[in-house]
């Protein structure tokens, strides 16, 4: 393997660090599937412009079958020159499966949850260590595209994530330290444009950010820690977190997609200012955002879950489920638009409240139906419905 000098430099006398190509990376994935084959299971998430094969890695007690667990997508390698992004997910990919022997925390962690995790979207970029694709696109302003101008690798994403229903998800880039939340397309400070669901999403986001002050605490050599980040100066952070308008408008990101069209919460986490040149600073930034993940891999049990059937107990898939609920007496409907997945299963994230879901299909009597949840239970609501 070629050594790779990465973007940050080194200093002298300094080792650099060999950051794995994509073919490193689709014989890592082969591995970890061979010595790990009843908790892992390899899909093909597309094709890059060029024929390469964007694999994902899921991590499950049982990885070939959606069986209502929430699902959480992670995916690192948009941009080919950010590195650090795919090194992460590589050493996460590691840690949870070795550690499911080992760890009851990580064993419970993977048999509740559908964990899917693509370590490069973009390997084209990887290759040549680009930004962007064959193509000359960013993968990262092209989820609004439409016809000839959608790139393989982002239809692909799109192909993929809508058929799996993830709940919660992280997209890592290198560049800054800090948690960028939705919406990217317009400033909350400035235009007044944010997602009805601010708060929500602020909790989850805080949840990462406060891992990694933990983090930083335990460890106080480590030099990117978000909680902590002042990056740009920006005084609107807020404990490492923005949302992305306020940082730069930005359109056609992947966060944004996943936000509005599958109502997924993905967060765009920059881990770092670039990439790092050793294997000692590889490291540092993989265990400083390390227990930051688990804690928000965990996040995804809050809130309400259940199946849609039919009276004879037959799932129903692609139902819409519309939560609404009291705000000082007048009714706000959730932009979270979530559906059930092809086994008719759904996971709605939620604070704890009191809310009104309604179960919509064609072809069906739509249902509305009021629960309570707080935020130590995930609460259980199957539903049926009754053909017209």
């Amino acid at each position: 393997m070629l050594i790779i000098s990465c973007s940050g430099g080194g200093g002298s006398g300094e080792s650099y660090y060999q950051y794995h190509t994509p073919e490193d990376i689709d014989i890592f994935l082969d591995e970890i599937k061979l010595n790990y084959p009843d908790i892992t299971a390899i899909e093909t998430v597309g094709y890059s412009e060029t024929g390469r094969v964007i694999k994902a890695l899921v991590i499950s007690d049982n990885p070939g079958t959606l069986e209502g667990e929430p699902a959480v997508r992670l995916t690192g390698g948009i941009h080919g020159n950010e590195m650090m992004s795919v090194e992460l997910l590589i050493r996460f990919i590691e840690y949870l499966t070795y550690g499911y022997s080992t760890s009851p925390d990580i064993k419970n962690l993977v048999d509740t949850r559908y964990i899917c995790i693509i370590p490069v979207l973009n390997p084209d970029g990887l290759a040549v260590k680009s930004r962007y694709n064959r193509n000359g696109v960013d993968l990262n302003r092209n989820f609004n595209a439409t016809g000839t101008s959608l790139q393989k690798e982002t239809e692909a994403l799109q192909n993929f994530s809508s058929s799996k229903q993830f709940c919660l998800s992280i997209t890592y880039h290198t560049g800054a330290v800090l948690v960028n939340m939705p919406f990217d397309y317009k400033s909350k400070l400035i235009d007044g444009i944010f997602p009805v669901e601010n708060n929500l999403i602020n909790s989850f986001a805080l949840t990462y950010t406060d891992a990694t002050e933990s983090n930083f605490l335990a460890n106080p050599d480590v030099y990117n820690y978000i909680y902590n980040s002042n990056y740009g100066d920006y005084i609107f952070l807020n404990k490492g977190t923005i949302n992305g308008g306020d940082w730069y408008v930005a359109l056609g990101t992947l966060q944004d997609w996943s936000y509005l069209q599958t109502g997924c919460l993905d967060l765009t986490v920059e881990v770092a200012k670039r990439n790092p040149t050793s294997e000692a600073g590889v490291q540092q930034i993989f265990m400083y955002n390390r227990g930051s993940l688990i804690e928000y891999i965990k996040k995804a049990d809050e809130g309400i879950y259940g199946r849609v059937t039919d009276s004879e107990g037959t799932p129903i898939s692609n139902v819409e489920v519309t939560v609404t609920w009291d705000d000082g007496g007048e009714t706000t409907t959730g932009d979270i638009k979530i559906k059930t997945d092809s086994n008719g299963y759904y996971n709605r994230i939620l604070l704890a409240g009191t809310y009104n879901l309604t179960f919509s299909k064609e072809g069906y009597t739509s249902q509305t139906t009021s629960k309570t949840i707080t935020t130590s239970e995930r609460s259980l609501l199957n539903i049926q419905l009754v053909p017209l």
